[in-house]
């Protein structure tokens, strides 16, 4: 049987981002209900069974030389996602489909955060959404304007956390260098971040991948 339960929200994103630019461009994500969490794998089982998720390489090979769609399921907690290739789709298949290229991406949330797998320049990468990236900002922005250097030094840390993708590295770059800029302002004797400080990198998933 198919593993399908991701282990870790770094996992879950790291699974997704894999099989999306091995073809799976199509996604319909949903979430289960907190008062139904009794029954999130009775649900699993029904929606595994809705389309062909739980099939062998094999399979998979044929269904594509016959032009057919071929289908992943994948959930962590109360998020779960259906991805789908390009091809005829299958008799069961009413998902409402989204393809992630342009201005459509798939989020990921994570506590407060929302993390967003894009398409750019005909790779994918994860990235924070805009308002989660400038919550990040914000953050900073009042903790330094509060004189709680200490603080904000930690939370630029806790960034260490985020997985090393190119969108995400990105973003790091640039509120390492909103850091300064603020901190600038309010502290002209205290020493902050030098200009070599970088903050480090984590593995893209951690552990075992799924959970079953």
């Amino acid at each position: 049987m198919e593993k399908y339960l991701c282990s870790s929200w770094k996992n879950f994103i790291y699974v997704l981002v894999t099989n999306i630019s091995q073809g799976y461009y199509f996604f319909s994500k949903f979430e289960y209900p907190e008062t139904k969490k009794d029954k999130w794998f009775q649900i699993d089982t029904k929606l595994k069974r809705k389309l062909p998720t739980n099939i062998s390489k094999d399979q998979r090979y044929r269904r594509k030389k016959k032009e057919q769609a071929n289908y992943r399921f994948f959930r962590f907690e109360n998020q779960a996602v259906f991805l789908k290739t390009k091809g005829r789709p299958d008799p069961n298949d009413d998902e409402k489909w989204a393809e992630i290229a342009g201005k459509i991406k798939l989020p990921v949330q994570v506590g407060t955060l929302i993390f967003e797998i894009f398409k750019q320049e005909q790779k994918f990468s994860v990235k924070l959404s805009r308002q989660s990236f400038r919550d990040v900002k914000a953050e900073i922005r009042e903790l330094l304007a509060k004189k709680q250097l200490n603080y904000a030094l930690k939370k630029l840390n806790n960034l260490n956390g985020l997985p090393n993708y190119r969108g995400i590295q990105q973003q790091k770059k640039e509120i390492i260098k909103f850091f300064k800029i603020e901190a600038k302002k309010h502290f002209n004797k205290v020493k902050i971040p030098p200009e070599n400080f970088k903050i480090k990198t984590t593995k893209l998933y951690s552990g075992d991948l799924f959970i079953k």
